[in-house]
């Protein structure tokens, strides 16, 4: 044991003369002097508060001072100058005829022909690629309702199969129920917020009371049922 202190003592010894050990304590003191200056301008660190005081008292705005535009106020002003751009424009009278035809009103009474053809007159194929999704004549039927109501079911297709090896039967894109008076009572799928078309038609007709005639007179050979063009593509 006492040659194992004397080992110790000399090598201690050495140390001090060869200056390794106040060596080694001034790695260590100057490592921990950089560690706690390090620490100091960390997130949480007394100098990064401190400048964090600082900037916060000497960076303050006075949001009454400012004269900054909500965002509805840019939004509006931005859409009012679309729009007048958008009116100084030939749209504007697009616009309008497209418009006055939306809204133009419809006759008190209508005969069952005419109004079969306007609605059909909407599916006429204009582009090469719509002939797949339609037949070359609209399909309808008028029949008298059996039930104690009476009146007529009307269906309109425009295309009544579909499927090129198993044939399957599509649903009629006009279904209405037309009372014995000629008043129109709906049956019809349509979404309210898209009105072009022949729903626009139909709906306006509904909403008008407007008066179909003619239902026992009706005779298919008067309706325009094509909807291809006459010529080939």
């Amino acid at each position: 044991m006492q040659e194992l202190h004397a080992l110790v003592d000399k090598k201690v010894a050495d140390l001090i003369q060869s200056g390794e050990i106040e060596k080694s304590i001034e790695l260590g003191i100057e490592k921990s002097i950089n560690e706690s200056i390090r620490r100091q301008f960390e997130s949480y660190g007394n100098i990064t508060k401190q400048l964090n005081e600082l900037l916060d008292d000497k960076l303050k705005i006075n949001a009454l001072q400012l004269d900054i535009p909500t965002y509805n106020d840019v939004m509006l002003k931005a859409i009012e100058q679309k729009i007048g751009e958008f009116f100084e424009s030939k749209a504007a009278a697009k616009l309008m005829e497209g418009m006055n035809k939306l809204f133009a009103p419809l006759p008190e009474s209508m005969d069952i022909h005419e109004f079969i053809n306007k609605i059909v007159a909407h599916w006429k194929v204009e582009d090469h690629y719509d002939i797949d999704n339609t037949d070359e004549y609209a399909t309808v039927e008028l029949k008298e309702n059996d039930s104690v109501l009476g009146g007529y079911n009307l269906q309109i297709w425009k295309q009544r199969e579909s499927g090129y090896y198993s044939k399957s039967k599509n649903s009629s894109e006009v279904s209405l129920y037309i009372g014995e008076g000629g008043d129109i009572r709906l049956r019809h799928t349509w979404n309210p917020t898209i009105l072009h078309g022949e729903d626009s038609l139909i709906i306006k007709a509904y909403a008008s009371s407007m008066v179909i005639t003619g239902l026992a007179d009706f005779d298919e050979d008067l309706l325009e049922l094509r909807l291809h063009p006459d010529t080939d593509w």
